[in-house]
C-alpha cells in the first residue's frame, strides 16, 4: 500500500554511511512496501546497495553546477512509485513497522496528508528527543494528490522549505489537510552542527526561505517539474 521514496546523494561516505545502512535495514523489515531509492548523481556504491536490499534504484540527471536537488529527486520517486500513498524522507530516517499501516489507516479515513512526527536521535549525548512541529520532513500522502498538487517544487536549491511549501500547496490547490500521525513515529539520526543547513550562512540570507515567502500565495506556479506535465496536474483551487 506504501511506497517510501528516498532521497540520496553520496550517503555512503564518511559519517552518514552508518545511519543510512540502520535505516536502509529497518525498512527492508517492513512488509508490503515498496521502497524506491532516488540518487543525484552519487561515486558511492549505493545502486549495489539498493539491490542488496531489494530497492528500487533510480538516476536522476543532474543540473549543471547543481550540487544536490532534493525536490527533483523526490518528484522522480513519486512519478515512478506503483502504491497508491507515498512517504518521502532523507536516508537518515528511520521508519518504525507501525508506521505504513498507521499511514493508510490514517489517509483513507481523514482524506489527509499524514504529518510524522520525528524524534531526534543523539547518539554522542545519548540524546532521544520530540521536536515538536518537524512533521514537516516527514509527510505520507496519496500518489494522485501528489501529482495533483505539482509534485516538490524543483526551484529551491538543493533543499530546505520544499516540504513545507508542498504540504501547503496540497492544502490548497486540492483541499487536503495536514493531520498529525500521533502513533506514527520516526527517528531521525542527528547528524551535528557541521550537517547544518548552509543556506543559513549565505551571504543575504537563506535563498530557499526568500523563495518560498515571495511564492507562497502563488499555488498554481511553474515549478519546473522533471517528470510530468504541470500543466495536466493543475487543479482548480478549492474555496
Amino acid at each position: 500500500m506504501i511506497t517510501i521514496v528516498y532521497g540520496v546523494k553520496n550517503v555512503l561516505t564518511g559519517r552518514r554511511k552508518q545511519p543510512t545502512l540502520n535505516s536502509f535495514r529497518q525498512t527492508a523489515r517492513l512488509e508490503g512496501c515498496e521502497v524506491i531509492v532516488s540518487d543525484y548523481g552519487s561515486t558511492d556504491n549505493i545502486k549495489q546497495v539498493c539491490k542488496d536490499f531489494g530497492f528500487k534504484y533510480y538516476s536522476v540527471k543532474t543540473d549543471p553546477g547543481v550540487e544536490f536537488n532534493q525536490s527533483k529527486v523526490l518528484n522522480k520517486g513519486i512519478y515512478k512509485a506503483k502504491k497508491p500513498y507515498i512517504l518521502t524522507m532523507g536516508a537518515d530516517f528511520i521508519v518504525s513497522d507501525t508506521v505504513p499501516a498507521l499511514i493508510g489507516i490514517g489517509i483513507e479515513k481523514y482524506n489527509c496528508v499524514a504529518l510524522i512526527p520525528v524524534f531526534h536521535w543523539n547518539q554522542k549525548e545519548q540524546e532521544l528527543k520530540l521536536f515538536k512541529g518537524e512533521w514537516k520532513w516527514c509527510h505520507a500522502f496519496s500518489k494522485k494528490v501528489g501529482i495533483e498538487a505539482g509534485g516538490y517544487d524543483e526551484r529551491f536549491v538543493e533543499w530546505g522549505h520544499e516540504d513545507i511549501d508542498f504540504v501547503n500547496r496540497i492544502s490548497e490547490r486540492c483541499g487536503v489537510n495536514g493531520i498529525i500521525l500521533n502513533d506514527a513515529l520516526m527517528l531521525h539520526q542527528w547528524h551535528g552542527k557541521e550537517w547544518a543547513d548552509k543556506h543559513e550562512l549565505q551571504e543575504g540570507g537563506n535563498p530557499n526561505l526568500k523563495y518560498y515567502e515571495e511564492n507562497r500565495s502563488n499555488n498554481s506556479r511553474n515549478m519546473v517539474n522533471s517528470f510530468w506535465k504541470i500543466k495536466k496536474s493543475i487543479v482548480k483551487v478549492k474555496k
